[in-house]
């Protein structure tokens, strides 16, 4: 369930000011398994 959208004061800080990418999203999904987290959403 990729909802991340920049809030706040994110837009004062220019690497943090952007959806995230379907490959980082991706990215994270698969270090979280390989960590054995659980219960991802998706």
């Amino acid at each position: 369930m990729n909802q991340d959208q920049p809030e706040y004061k994110a837009l004062e800080y220019p690497e943090i000011a952007r959806r995230i990418k379907k490959s980082e999203y991706a990215e994270a999904l698969k270090l979280a398994k390989k960590y054995g987290l659980t219960r991802l959403a998706r």
